[in-house]
C-alpha cells in the first residue's frame, strides 16, 4: 500500500527495502510499521520528518535511519524537489531528471508530477 500526500513537491517518500514487515520507530508520528516494498509519503524533508523538532529524540532518530539506510533496510525514494526561479520567463521550476538528464518541472501540488523539459 501507498500513502500519498496531497502535495508531492513538499514531501519525502521512504520505502520498505528490507524484505519482510519491519517497524520503523523513527518514521512520523510516532513509528510506522510498513509491508515488504511499501512507501509512506510524509511532508518535509527527511531530516525534519525523524527530527520532529527534539534534539533526543531527533538525533536518536537520526542514527537510526542512518543505520537502516547503511543496512539497506529502507530507501529514500523521493524528496521534496528544488524550486528555482527563472528571472527571464518570470516563473518558478523544480528540479527533476528524466534519463540520467536534468530537467526543469513545473512545481505540483496536487499529488502528480509535474511535466518535464530539457535544462
Amino acid at each position: 500500500m501507498t500513502t500519498t500526500s496531497p502535495c508531492g513537491c513538499l514531501a519525502t517518500t521512504f520505502k520498505n527495502t528490507s524484505g519482510g514487515t519491519m517497524t520503523f520507530s523513527f518514521l512520523p508520528p510516532h513509528g510506522r510499521t510498513l509491508a515488504a516494498d511499501e512507501e509512506i509519503t510524509v511532508y518535509g524533508g527527511p531530516t525534519e520528518c525523524v527530527t520532529r523538532s527534539s534534539y533526543r529524540a531527533g538525533k536518536r532518530n537520526m542514527d537510526a535511519l542512518s543505520s537502516a539506510l547503511q543496512s539497506g533496510l529502507i530507501e529514500i525514494i523521493r524528496t521534496p524537489c528544488v524550486i528555482v526561479y527563472d528571472e527571464s520567463d518570470a516563473a518558478s521550476y523544480a528540479l527533476g531528471s528524466n534519463d540520467g538528464n536534468v530537467v526543469t518541472v513545473a512545481p505540483w501540488c496536487d499529488g502528480s508530477e509535474g511535466s518535464s523539459s530539457s535544462a
